[in-house]
C-alpha cells in the first residue's frame, strides 16, 4: 500500500490527474479502499468529472477515517458547478459542522491534504490547529509527518523547506526509507536548496530499492 499511496500522491502533486484515476482504479478492482475511492474522487473533479468525484465521495460519509474529509470534499465538488444546488450544500454544510465535532485524527490529516492540494492554506491551518489540540505534538501520525513535509515543500521560503527537511529525515529515522512519498518530499527539499549532488545519492538508492517505480526515472531524468 505504502508504494500505491506514493505514486498516487506523486500523480496528484504533479496533476496528472487521468494517472491518478486509472492507478486508483486498478486498485478498487483488487479491493475497495476508502483511502483510494477518495483520492480517486479528488482526481476526477480536478479532471472536470463531477459526477464520478461525487459518486466516489458520498459513499465515504459512513467511513470512520473519511467521514468529515468526503463531506467537505463534497461541498467543494458541488461549489464546482456553474450553478451549484444550494440546497444541497446547506445540508452538507450542516454535516460538516456534525461531523467536525466527531472526526478522528486520520480525518483531520486527511482533510488537511485535500486542503493542501486545493492551496487552501487558511482550512489547512484551521485543521492543523484542530489536529494539535486533539492529539498533540509529541506523537505526530506517519501520515500526518509526510502531510506536513509536503506543505514545508512546497511552500516559498527557505524557512519552510528546512522544516519540511526536517519532517521528511524524522520520517526516515522512525519507519525507515521505503515510504517513496517522505523520500520523494526529501528530495524535493534538496532541490529547493539546490544540493543537486545530494540528490542523486538518493536516487540511487532509491533505485536499489525499486527500480521499478515509475515517478522514480520521471524525476531522475529532471536532473540530468
Amino acid at each position: 500500500m505504502e508504494k500505491f499511496k506514493s505514486e498516487l500522491h506523486y500523480y496528484l502533486r504533479e496533476k496528472l490527474w487521468h494517472h491518478a484515476i486509472v492507478l486508483c482504479t486498478n486498485e478498487l478492482k483488487q479491493e475497495r479502499d476508502a483511502y483510494v475511492s477518495f483520492w480517486r474522487s479528488f482526481a476526477h473533479s480536478q479532471e472536470g468529472n463531477l459526477i464520478e468525484a461525487i459518486r466516489d465521495a458520498e459513499p465515504l460519509q459512513s467511513s470512520v477515517d473519511f467521514k468529515y474529509s468526503a463531506t467537505i470534499a463534497l461541498i467543494t465538488y458541488h461549489n464546482m458547478y456553474s450553478t451549484p444546488d444550494s440546497v444541497k450544500i446547506d445540508k452538507l454544510s450542516t454535516t460538516e459542522l456534525e461531523y467536525e465535532s466527531q472526526c478522528t485524527a486520520s480525518d483531520i490529516i486527511n482533510a488537511m491534504r485535500f486542503y493542501s492540494y486545493l492551496g487552501d492554506d487558511e482550512k489547512y491551518n484551521d485543521l492543523n490547529n484542530k489536529l494539535v489540540s486533539l492529539v498533540g505534538t509529541s506523537d505526530p501520525d506517519p501520515e500526518e509527518i509526510i502531510v506536513k513535509g509536503w506543505k514545508c515543500a512546497m511552500d516559498t521560503t527557505s524557512d519552510s523547506w528546512s522544516k519540511g527537511s526536517e519532517y521528511f529525515e524524522k520520517y526516515i529515522k522512525e519507519y525507515g526509507n521505503e515510504n517513496f512519498d517522505a523520500v520523494f518530499g526529501g528530495i524535493k527539499c534538496m532541490e529547493r536548496k539546490k544540493e543537486y549532488d545530494s540528490i542523486l545519492d538518493v536516487y540511487q538508492t532509491m533505485t536499489k530499492l525499486n527500480n521499478s517505480f515509475i515517478p522514480l526515472h520521471i524525476e531522475r531524468l529532471k536532473i540530468y
